[in-house]
C-alpha cells in the first residue's frame, strides 16, 4: 500500500512526477524524428466550435525550443511575433520534400494543463496533418487535431494573416507539442504556437505578515505553542510569535556557526552548532536543557514518536536522544549522491531530499537503518533546472515542499498524505530590487505550524532576508 500511494504521488505532483527508478526520461535520437505518442482518442470532424474564452488567470506561453525532423533544424516558429519581420520562415519552402512525415516538436518551459492552442500562420491550417500533446516525463499523450477537422480561423493584424484557435484540453500537464506537416511549404507558413492553460491547484494564499530577518537564514522551526525559531548565519537565533513579533534574540557565542534549528514534540527546540560541534536542547525561554554531540553539524529533525534527534551529516545520519544527549546509532546513506534536510511525517516515517540541485528526488528512509524505502522524482521538466530547498510536514501528514527553482516558478507545493496535490502558491521572482509580499527571490527554509494554518518561509540573504507567514483558510 505504501508503494502504491507513493506512485500515486508521483502522478499527481506539479507535473506527472515519475518514480525515479522505474521511469526513464525520454531520449531523443538526433538522427530520426521523435515518435509521436499514442493518442487517447481520434477526434472526428464536426461542426464549427467557438474558441475557448481566455479567463484572466490563464497562462499564455510560446515555445522555448523547437526541432524540425527529419531535417534536423532548430528554432522553427520561435520568434516572438512582435519582433518578427515576417510570418514563418519562407526559406523552409525550398527544402526537399520527404517521403515520410515532417514533424515539428515544440517544447515549452512551463508544463501546464492546456485548454487551447493558438497557431499564427500565413495561410490557415492547410498542410497540417496532426497536432498532438505530450508530457515528456510521463509519456502521456493526446491527439487534438487531424487534417480535415474544423479549426477556428480569424484574421489578425501583424506579420501573420491568421490566428487558428484550437480547443486542446488535457487532464495531464503538457510540455511538448508535435505538429505533423504534409510538406516544407506548410511549415514555412507557421509563425508561432502559443499554449494557453492553467497551473493545477495554483492558489493565491494571503500573506499574514512579513518582517525583516537579521541575516541569511539557515533554519526554521515552529513548535506546539505557537513559537517560531529562526537561525541565521553565522550565529543569529531568534524567536517570533504567530503575529510576527520578535520575542527574543538568544545570546550565542561569536565562535558559533549555526547550521539548523528544529522543534521537539514538547515545545522545546534544538540548535545545531558546527562551530562547537554540538547540539543544544533549549526551552522556549532559552534555558539550556541538554548539550550533546561530538563534531556534529548539518540538518536536524526530531521524531514525533520517541523524541530522538536525527542529524544529517554529509552521507550519514547520526541519531541521539534529546533528553540525555546520548549517541544511539549511525545510519549510512548512499555516498554517491548528495542529501539535504530531514523531516518526519506524523506517523514516524522519515524523509529527505536527494540531489536537490540537479536531479531532485524525495526519499523515504527506514528510521532505524537509513535504508531507502522508496523514491519519487521532483523534477518538473526535462528542460528546466530544479532546486528543492526544504520540506516539512504538518500534524495531519500534509507535505510541504519548498522550491528555489522549478518550471512553474512556484515556491510552495502542498501534498496530502495520499499524494494528492492540494495547492501551490508563492511565486518565485528574479527581480531582487522589487519583491512583492508573497513572492520569493531565494527561499531557504520552510516551517509549518502543527495545525497547518501558518506556513512560514525564510527568504533572501544578509540584510535582504525576510520571514513571511502565510495564513491558510481552514475548512468549514
Amino acid at each position: 500500500m505504501r508503494k502504491h500511494l507513493l506512485f500515486v504521488m508521483a502522478l499527481i505532483l506539479l507535473v506527472p512526477l515519475a518514480c525515479t527508478l522505474p521511469l526513464a526520461e525520454p531520449k531523443m535520437d538526433s538522427t530520426a524524428p521523435p515518435p509521436l505518442p499514442s493518442p487517447t482518442f481520434s477526434p472526428e470532424p464536426g461542426p464549427p466550435a467557438s474558441p475557448t474564452p481566455e479567463p484572466e488567470n490563464f497562462i499564455r506561453q510560446e515555445a522555448s525550443r523547437s526541432r524540425l525532423d527529419p531535417y534536423e533544424i532548430d528554432d522553427v516558429a520561435l520568434w516572438p511575433l512582435e519582433e518578427a519581420l515576417s510570418c514563418g520562415d519562407e526559406w523552409l519552402s525550398s527544402l526537399d520534400p520527404q517521403s515520410g512525415e515532417i514533424i515539428l516538436m515544440l517544447t515549452y518551459s512551463m508544463p501546464m494543463r492546456p485548454e487551447q492552442l493558438e497557431l499564427y500562420t500565413g495561410s490557415g491550417p492547410h498542410g497540417i496533418r496532426r497536432i498532438e500533446l505530450l508530457n515528456s516525463l510521463s509519456g502521456l499523450g493526446k491527439l487534438v487535431y487531424e487534417g480535415g477537422q474544423f479549426i477556428q480561423a480569424n484574421s489578425v493584424s501583424g506579420v501573420c494573416a491568421q490566428k487558428l484557435t484550437l480547443p486542446a484540453s488535457a487532464d495531464f500537464d503538457v510540455d511538448t507539442i508535435f505538429i505533423s506537416f504534409e510538406n516544407p511549404a506548410a511549415v514555412a507558413q507557421l509563425g508561432a504556437v502559443e499554449m494557453l492553460g492553467r497551473l493545477e491547484a495554483y492558489a493565491k494564499v494571503p500573506v499574514f505578515w512579513r518582517v525583516p530577518l537579521p541575516g541569511t537564514p539557515v533554519g526554521l522551526a515552529a513548535n506546539q505553542t505557537g513559537r517560531v525559531f529562526a537561525a541565521t548565519e553565522p550565529n543569529g537565533l531568534f524567536a517570533y510569535d504567530m503575529e510576527g513579533n520578535q520575542l527574543k534574540q538568544f545570546p550565542i557565542p561569536d565562535e558559533a556557526q549555526l547550521t539548523d534549528v528544529a522543534a521537539d514534540p514538547f515545545g522545546n527546540f534544538i540548535v545545531v552548532d558546527d562551530g562547537y560541534g554540538w547540539f543544544i536542547l533549549m526551552s522556549p525561554e532559552g534555558e539550556h536543557l541538554t548539550i550533546g554531540g561530538d563534531g556534529v553539524f548539518g540538518a536536524a529533525a526530531v521524531s514525533h514518536l520517541n523524541g530522538n534527534l536525527y542529524l544529517l551529516m554529509g552521507s550519514q545520519i547520526h541519531v541521539y536522544t534529546t533528553d540525555t544527549g546520548e549517541f544511539l546509532r549511525l545510519m549510512p546513506l548512499d555516498d554517491l549522491h548528495t542529501h539535504t534536510d530531514l523531516a518526519f511525517a506524523p506517523d514516524g516515517r522519515l524523509f529527505t531530499i536527494r540531489d536537490y540541485d540537479w536531479d531532485a528526488a524525495l526519499l523515504e528512509l527506514d528510521p532505524l537503518t537509513g535504508a531507502e524505502i522508496d523514491s519519487i522524482s521532483l523534477r518538473h521538466s526535462n528542460i528546466t533546472d530544479t532546486l528543492v530547498r526544504d520540506l516539512a510536514f504538518d500534524a495531519a501528514g500534509n507535505l510541504y515542499l519548498l522550491y528555489g527553482i522549478n518550471a512553474a516558478q512556484i515556491a510552495v507545493h502542498v501534498l496530502a498524505p495520499d499524494g494528492t496535490l492540494l495547492k501551490r502558491f508563492g511565486k518565485l521572482t528574479h527581480d531582487f530590487e522589487n519583491i512583492p509580499e508573497g513572492e520569493f527571490f531565494d527561499p531557504r527554509a520552510i516551517a509549518v505550524s502543527p495545525d497547518g494554518r501558518f506556513i512560514l518561509i525564510a527568504d533572501g540573504y544578509e540584510d535582504e532576508a525576510t520571514l513571511t507567514a502565510f495564513l491558510l483558510e481552514t475548512e468549514p
